[in-house]
């Protein structure tokens, strides 16, 4: 997602105090270390790939007690506690919240990121080591818009967490926790790739690869 650092002078804010802003906001902020990040527009390749990302797992969930989302639900962490809008989340019926409301999600069993120049820092960093850190999580994934790539972080049966670089628009991320693979070409669909760099000009595969 695309967002805006805070400023050098802003002052560390409260949970509570986040909270208020966000609910006051026009778009959402996120809360990290007492420090706010505003999300802000995104570029076309992002919502493009964001939207097809839903799509493919919209397909797959049907009649399921599973759900996906993307970029509106907000998902709280602990210890310290923080607060993240993830580019696309999936939970299920018995996923648990921070209130009655149900604004807040405190179990999702998947989280993507659209990677940025402006998150791709947090996104591999200490997003991936908070994430990771969510009990119910059983998969990470980081999708490149500039490149046909997406790393794949995925919960073993001994809770360790390993790392799959998938590349190939024929090759599949395989999701154990929801029982289905999403093939790259489906995600990358509406993009030329010429080089290993995707451009949405051309359907995937139509010209090139």
């Amino acid at each position: 997602m695309g967002m805006t650092g805070p400023k050098r002078e802003q002052q560390l804010l409260t949970e509570e105090e986040y909270l208020a802003l966000d609910a006051a906001s026009d778009r959402p902020n996120e809360f990290w270390f007492g420090r706010v990040y505003r999300r802000e527009g995104e570029s076309h390749d992002h919502v493009l790939l964001a939207a097809q990302l839903l799509t493919a797992f919209q397909r797959r969930l049907r009649k399921s007690s599973w759900h996906v989302v993307v970029s509106l639900l907000r998902v709280r962490m602990d210890e310290p506690r923080c607060y993240a809008y993830p580019d696309l989340v999936v939970w299920g019926d018995d996923s648990l919240w921070s209130d009655e409301q149900n604004d807040t999600l405190l179990s999702p069993l998947v989280l993507a990121e659209i990677v940025s120049p402006l998150t791709k820092e947090r996104d591999q960093t200490f997003k991936l080591d908070f994430y990771r850190r969510i009990g119910s999580l059983t998969d990470y994934l980081l999708v490149s818009p500039d490149s046909v790539k997406i790393e794949h972080y995925a919960r073993g049966h001994n809770t360790a967490w390993c790392c799959r670089t998938v590349l190939k628009g024929d090759d599949t991320v395989f999701l154990a926790g929801l029982r289905l693979g999403i093939p790259l070409r489906e995600i990358y669909a509406g993009f030329e790739v010429v080089n290993g760099t995707i451009d949405p000009v051309l359907p995937f595969g139509e010209e090139g690869n």
